[in-house]
């Protein structure tokens, strides 16, 4: 309810209007705000003056029904104005049960900016999804103060940051930190850290925002960053695989170039670690290896032993691997696992195995080449093999060799004494055996008839 008036003969242009239930997201999509997953009603009043080319405008009023990626709002007042391309805002604050997101100050696109915006348990993810962030999925309460000035061309900025525990990009962690400055269009990152349990990586060093824009740029980051009592306990949230781990990781890194072209040099290492897998029943022992980063490639050298505790010489394995990227591509890749008797105790491989396994670059996808050799082993076939999930999409050349005493039992199915060799070539998918295995002796059991 309201009305405008408009001079064609100077394009001035003046209005009054009372507005119930206005459509928050319509008037997002108008002034062309940057931000999606807004939505809510508004109830206030609408001025409006000036000409066509620099219009002035300011509402106060209530938003009501506001809801943002999903998480519903309490009604919030709003007093803001936007004048020769400055908005000012002098009231808004946004809450959600103990979450708080509030702003005030003034913001010109090419002036001058005096604002302050803070978060106190505000949903992470809630900012990420507003703001179009999707490569970065953060779940997690945070709680942020940011002090704007500077002008809108050239931004400064005073930054805390704390995660308060959560995931990020699926990753869990116990805490997050950050206290960084920008000036002059360079990013001081002056503390930063994530940890998990006693788990610690911290950052430090400078990033020009032009090198986050992921184009070409001669501006270079200088990152340093740290594993701060850091273990290999780390393995148990990256991978599902690990159950616990001990055993020191050291080390650094420092992290130059930018985000389309990054480069890193340093090294971290681990000596006398141990590893729990899950569904394993022997720890790998005697971890020891070093991870080495020099520029746009890195070299992975691990070993360790696997075996019944206290045994003289224990099964063991040794990982050799190297890798390369350009830019953010992966330019090259190839690896080897050698296993000399590492005896295997899970639900479906119970024995030593010995072989030799290859990664490489093939044709048109990953390749895996190599032998395994079985013996005073009993295995059972795992139902995944036989289910309809897609297998990875890897080429093959691998021998299965069984050995002597290799028994083939699953107490509802079968039980045999088998041996014999294949190789089997083609896909993962689609592979292509040749060879043969055969049964000495046993049962099978069908319809409950051996």
């Amino acid at each position: 309810d309201g009305n405008i008036l408009f001079n064609t003969a100077n394009q001035r242009i003046m209005g009054r209007a009372s507005v119930s239930s206005g459509d928050i997201a319509g008037i997002l999509q108008i002034v062309g705000a940057p931000v999606q997953n807004i939505s809510g009603r508004i109830d206030g009043n609408i001025v409006v003056d000036g000409t066509t080319d620099n219009p002035r405008a300011g509402i106060t009023g209530q938003i009501t029904q506001a809801v943002l990626d999903g998480q519903a709002f309490e009604p919030a007042d709003i007093d803001a104005q936007f004048e020769d391309g400055v908005v000012k805002i002098n009231k808004l604050a946004l809450e959600t049960g103990d979450s708080l997101l509030a702003a005030k100050g003034t913001y010109a696109l090419h002036g001058p900016v005096h604002m302050q915006v803070a978060a106190r348990n505000f949903p992470a993810r809630i900012l990420t999804s507003v703001f179009g962030m999707e490569k970065a999925v953060v779940d997690a309460p945070i709680d942020f103060a940011a002090e704007l000035s500077g002008t809108g061309d050239d931004l400064t900025a005073d930054i805390s940051a704390q995660l308060n525990g959560g995931m990020i990009n699926g990753v869990t962690f116990t805490s997050a930190y950050g206290l960084a400055n920008v000036h002059d269009g360079i990013i001081h990152v002056n503390q930063a850290y994530i940890s998990r349990d006693s788990y610690k990586a911290s950052a430090s060093g400078t990033i020009p925002v032009s090198a986050l824009s992921g184009g070409r740029t001669e501006e270079s980051m200088d990152v340093t960053l740290k594993l701060d009592h850091a273990g290999l306990d780390a393995l148990t949230f990256l991978t599902p695989l690990v159950k616990s781990a001990q055993g020191g990781i050291e080390g650094d890194l420092k992290l130059t170039g930018t985000l389309a072209a990054p480069v890193l040099k340093g090294s971290l290492g681990v000596q006398n670690g141990i590893i729990q897998f899950q569904k394993v029943r022997y720890p790998l022992n005697n971890v020891n290896g070093t991870l080495h980063f020099n520029g746009s490639d890195m070299t992975i050298s691990v070993s360790g032993t696997m075996d019944k505790k206290g045994k003289k010489n224990p099964g063991s394995v040794s990982i050799q691997a190297d890798a390369g990227w350009d830019g953010r591509q992966l330019s090259h890749y190839d690896g080897t696992i050698d296993m000399d008797h590492l005896l295997i105790d899970c639900d479906y491989f119970k024995g030593p195995l010995t072989g030799h396994l290859a990664l490489s670059k093939g044709d048109y996808a990953p390749k895996i080449s190599g032998i395994a050799e079985i013996s005073d082993t009993v295995l059972d076939i795992p139902l995944a093999l036989t289910s309809a999930s897609e297998p990875p999409d890897v080429e093959l050349d691998f021998t299965v060799s069984l050995g002597e005493k290799v028994r083939l039992y699953n107490p509802v199915l079968y039980d045999l004494m088998i041996n014999g060799s294949a190789n089997f070539k083609g896909t993962a998918a689609h592979p292509r055996p040749s060879g043969r295995f055969e049964a000495s002796r046993g049962t099978i059991h069908y319809l409950d008839t051996n």
